[in-house]
């Protein structure tokens, strides 16, 4: 199936809005898994703030979605032979998906952070909201933790630079994405199922490599002249940005100390 090209601008807008970022400032990528395991480690352990960062990204969640998911909505089931955590999941906006099944499955490399989801939400009552905070609570909580050298696309200068990036939700759900395509082969139809998506040009985008598709584009159009300004995903790092006074850079919260239990990929978290 030939999937439709992407309206380059259109999304770019679309994609700065939903992160939260001006248009004119680099545009994030999604944390890698390594830059996920680091952002997690600084929450303090068995903190809210920890649950809420390790079920947004399983998730992948709208904030209104997550903020409406009760314990009764979320079980464990088999399919298979196989376990997954069931999460259904009602969209409250005007949307052609008005309610989803996201499945998680249990075996993958990140079933420690399924692990914690599950034990978390055990202690809570059949009716209760799964996140009992407001919107606002929401945002305090994740963004006392920011992700440093994260790649982004500077629109204006055509290549790739390294910023820091605060977390918040939707960066959380633009993440799980970008693993979701890139590291688990999720094709079209799978991540317009997780996430509710009507249109294809979502997945698509993180299919055919996001950041990188746009950039290979740019440089295709660019004039020989401006072939030099342009860095490729191998020279990030090799060049700091010019502009870095003018990126949102946040200095890094320091790691909390854990003696959880918890691992991913045979480190501790």
């Amino acid at each position: 199936m030939e999937l439709p090209a992407i309206d380059e601008q259109k999304f770019l807008l679309k994609l700065s809005r939903e992160l939260g970022q001006n248009s004119k400032k680099p545009i994030p990528d999604g944390m890698t898994w390594d830059q996920l395991k680091t952002a997690y480690l600084q929450y303090p352990p068995n903190s809210q703030a920890r649950f809420a960062f390790a079920y947004l990204y399983l998730t992948g969640q709208r904030v209104s979605e997550a903020l409406e998911t009760r314990k009764s909505h979320i079980q464990v089931k088999e399919k298979y032979g196989l376990e997954y955590l069931s999460v259904d999941s009602i969209t409250l906006k005007t949307k052609a998906i008005p309610r989803r099944e996201i499945a998680i499955p249990m075996n993958r490399k990140d079933s420690p952070l399924v692990d914690v989801v599950v034990k978390h939400i055990e202690e809570f009552s059949s009716d209760a909201k799964v996140l009992p905070v407001t919107r606002m609570t929401l945002w305090n909580w994740l963004s006392t933790v920011s992700v440093p050298n994260v790649r982004a696309m500077d629109v204006k200068q055509r290549h790739f630079v390294e910023v820091s990036v605060r977390v918040h939700p939707h960066y959380l759900r633009h993440t799980r994405a970008r693993i979701l395509a890139q590291d688990f082969d999720f094709n079209h139809l799978h991540l317009m199922k997780f996430f509710g998506w009507t249109s294809p040009s979502m997945p698509n985008w993180y299919i055919q490599g996001g950041l990188d598709l746009l950039v290979s584009n740019m440089k295709a159009e660019a004039p020989d002249s401006q072939l030099s300004n342009t860095q490729t995903p191998t020279q990030i790092g090799a060049q700091k940005s010019q502009d870095s006074d003018d990126i949102d850079c946040i200095t890094p919260v320091e790691s909390h100390n854990s003696a959880d239990s918890e691992v991913i990929d045979d480190e501790p978290i």
